[in-house]
């Protein structure tokens, strides 16, 4: 059983290619991987709003639901984080934990690690993508490129491999 057709699953990475290809060329320079990452960031958060349905927790799962459908959960952010910073060179892995907030408090989490100059940093672009009291959603940057120690704050029991090539 698949959830796509053969040719579903076609169309939709020719969707997510032509979006790919469109936020790489409109990044402003390229030679900077903090800066790409910055906008690839800012893309994410500014074209998806956080969306999860534990009844079809798929369809908010996949780099598609973040790039074609503009509606995702972590793990879709986290997807879509890897394939376009992947795709400028950016050495990164998919992290899997948990967090907790005030709000939710604690449960399962996805967010990317970003490796720039040696240095390994927490990229959580969902955290960076809240909806405010008022309904708003805000962009952020407090779950940008931070050190272990600040995200332990308010993520716990992760772990990464950036061994794999997904």
């Amino acid at each position: 059983s698949y959830a796509l057709t053969k040719e579903e699953y076609a169309e939709s990475e020719k969707k997510i290619g032509e979006i790919c290809k469109k936020v790489i060329s409109g990044l402003s320079s390229p030679d900077n991987q903090w800066q790409t990452e910055l906008e690839i960031n800012d893309y994410l958060v500014d074209n998806c709003e956080y969306k999860y349905d534990p009844e079809d927790h798929f369809a908010y799962s996949t780099a598609y639901s973040v790039l074609v459908n503009g509606e995702a959960a972590c793990e879709g952010y986290s997807k879509a984080a890897k394939m376009l910073l992947d795709k400028v060179g950016i050495e990164n892995a998919i992290v899997s934990g948990y967090s907790e907030s005030k709000i939710s408090g604690k449960g399962p989490h996805m967010w990317n690690v970003v490796t720039l100059d040696g240095e390994k940093y927490h990229l959580d672009c969902t955290w960076d993508d809240p909806i405010d009291d008022s309904g708003e959603q805000t962009k952020t940057y407090i779950y940008f490129n931070l050190d272990d120690e600040t995200l332990l704050k308010t993520h716990s029991d992760f772990s990464f491999d950036f061994g794999c090539d997904s």
